[in-house]
């Protein structure tokens, strides 16, 4: 899961002589599939705050090593003056006596940053007190609003981590000001409103898309906490915080514990570490990074990329693709091929529509809870007109011998069985990222299917049963069932 793929190379990178390899800024020790895979679904803006962080704190740790080079020892009066000679260690570790002019140079300097700090901090303490209502004033130029959002949340570990699960769960809504994408396109609510199987279904009621609003109120049945008029603290700790934490996690964590296990003379860097139970299984950037279990990498690389894809989504619903290619897509060869772990009603126009709606406007979560109730009763119907009654003309789906022999009450039961089957959450969301790599390419909302890492082994299996979209589809011939009952140009297709 973590760590080099052999001792050698664990050797090159954390060994005895890895300083003679030289390294750019961020760049890891051990490069981890989660490493590549955050990166490519990270923002530029992200990368940059990741970066910035990784750059200054060498800057100020070499400052602060220089300053602790030079150690006056001198003696002060009450005026502040110094009285006798000052003994300083240079940086090649020799002691020579400054003049008693410089001594009071240096003495200046250092009192002065003194007062500074203690003026900054006092500042800071002042503005602690200051309610929410005042984040738009300014104190002396100084903007009162960054510490008052972080405060809170850094002084709660159960707000930190119920807004996280929340946003593993759901997916991370907008974090932009933009009023581009934020809701769904005309051309698909017409389209809804339009379609005789999905009129009952119309979003009316609801056109935009999950907010962070929705975020918070979600978190706050976990937490307890109430959110209202706070939903902007959230969004700058989600964007200044969480998310370049999950990418500093997936990138460097590994290298982390590399170098602590060789800098301890263990082989095993699960061994150099604290117990499992001592170990965050989600990301917190106000705990220490070497607390983090392998769970909290692999949760770290699923907020990312679910992130980018509930980005794509919105893209695709809220007109960014247009409808007629949207359409022509969910019925074309793709779609139709990937069938594995789908129910045999499974239609890609219909319900791969309805899941990428669904997942705009609710949320990830919701298309695993409430979609599946709430289709119910048109998945009956779906599957009596398809399989059943026949639909457009055409012969049920179910063979005649099948139907001829089979009571009422039996084909109400088959029924019944099989309106109950649903894709799982897997398969759900590997769907969702088959129709957002396939449309976006060359978007601004460009999601890249990168291997889902989090769920288990790779590479992909290649077990044609398997019960998982990851089957290898092309060795085992999946189509879609309903391809004889309806061509994309068929001028007759009611569905």
């Amino acid at each position: 899961f973590l760590g080099a793929a052999s001792p050698a190379l664990a050797g090159i990178a954390v060994g005895a002589d890895s300083s003679r390899y030289q390294r750019g800024p961020c760049v890891p020790l051990v490069v981890t599939r989660f490493g590549l895979g955050a990166i490519l679904f990270s923002d530029d803006a992200v990368i940059d705050l990741v970066i910035k962080d990784c750059t200054e704190k060498p800057k100020k740790k070499a400052a602060e090593i220089d300053s602790s080079k030079i150690v006056p020892n001198c003696n002060r009066n009450g005026q502040g003056e110094v009285s006798g000679n000052s003994e300083v260690t240079s940086p090649n570790n020799t002691e020579h006596l400054k003049s008693e002019e410089e001594t009071k140079v240096e003495i200046g300097v250092r009192q002065q940053e003194e007062e500074t700090q203690g003026v900054a901090s006092n500042v800071v303490d002042k503005l602690g007190d200051i309610n929410d209502s005042s984040e738009d004033k300014h104190s002396n130029g100084v903007s009162t609003y960054k510490p008052l959002i972080m405060q809170f949340i850094k002084d709660d570990p159960t707000i930190r981590s119920s807004l996280c699960s929340t946003i593993l769960l759901c997916g991370c809504p907008s974090l932009s000001k933009s009023k581009l994408f934020c809701d769904l396109s005309s051309e698909l609510i017409d389209a809804f409103q339009q379609n005789p199987y999905l009129e009952n279904l119309s979003p009316d009621s609801r056109i935009r898309f999950v907010s962070m609003s929705d975020i918070c109120r979600y978190s706050s049945q976990a937490s307890d906490f109430d959110w209202s008029g706070k939903e902007q603290s959230a969004i700058e700790y989600v964007q200044n915080s969480l998310l370049p934490h999950c990418l500093r996690l997936c990138v460097m964590l590994s290298s982390e514990q590399a170098k602590t296990a060789s800098i301890e003379g263990k082989t095993d860097l699960y061994l150099s570490r604290s117990s499992k139970n001592a170990l965050s299984i989600i990301p917190d950037p106000f705990i220490p990074f070497e607390d983090h279990s392998e769970e909290a990498v692999a949760n770290a690389f699923i907020i990312l990329r679910r992130k980018k894809l509930m980005e794509s989504i919105r893209f695709i619903a809220g007109g960014g693709i247009p409808f007629q290619k949207l359409t022509e897509f969910l019925h074309g060869p793709v779609m139709r091929k990937h069938m594995t772990g789908v129910p045999v009603w499974w239609c890609p126009w219909i319900h791969d529509l309805l899941l990428l709606v669904h997942a705009a406007l609710l949320g990830l979560t919701s298309v695993v809870a409430e979609l599946p109730i709430l289709l119910r009763p048109l998945i009956e119907k779906h599957i009596r007109d398809i399989f059943v009654n026949g639909v457009n003309g055409k012969k049920p789906a179910l063979p005649s011998s099948f139907l001829n022999n089979s009571s009422k009450e039996d084909l109400d039961a088959w029924v019944h069985t099989h309106a109950k089957q649903f894709p799982t959450p897997n398969i759900i969301e590997h769907r969702l990222a088959l129709i957002c790599s396939q449309l976006t390419v060359g978007t601004s909302a460009q999601y890249d299917d990168v291997p889902m890492f989090d769920e288990g082994g790779w590479p992909m299996v290649e077990d044609s049963a398997a019960h998982s979209f990851i089957g290898d589809t092309k060795s085992s011939g999946g189509t879609c069932l309903l391809r004889d009952f309806e061509h994309p140009n068929s001028s007759t297709s009611t569905y």
